[in-house]
């Protein structure tokens, strides 16, 4: 059996660091419109112009899907982390449980190497 630690503040701590990089990106991103759209208006080239303009709302959806994929790995990480911690919780109430009854622990004794 391999033995899992898991440092709920330690996990808090890189989900928040995480999630203040992301909003960096999102904020260091959304200034990209105003740059194309600039360069749109100065390019003398119709060709360009166009092609700037299609490329503007195609990168803000791609850019924006990012941003949902990032925050759906937070929620996740966070939901996992939880219910890991929830369940070490319930299978040591199992066994305190169970011990005050004489019933053989149930929890998983780690390996040592």
């Amino acid at each position: 059996m391999t033995k899992y630690r898991i440092n709920a503040t330690s996990i808090a701590g890189t989900l928040r660091s995480t999630s203040t990089e992301a909003s960096q990106l999102n904020g260091d991103v959304k200034p990209l419109g105003d740059h194309f759209a600039e360069a749109a208006t100065e390019c003398r080239s119709a060709t360009i112009t166009g092609a700037l303009q299609g490329l503007v709302p195609h990168e803000q959806r791609a850019v924006q899907g990012i941003g949902r994929h990032i925050s759906a790995c937070l929620t996740g990480a966070a939901s996992a982390t939880g219910h890991f911690l929830n369940g070490d919780r319930e299978m040591m109430q199992n066994s305190q449980r169970n011990a005050s009854k004489g019933v053989d622990s149930t929890i998983p004794r780690a390996q040592r190497h």
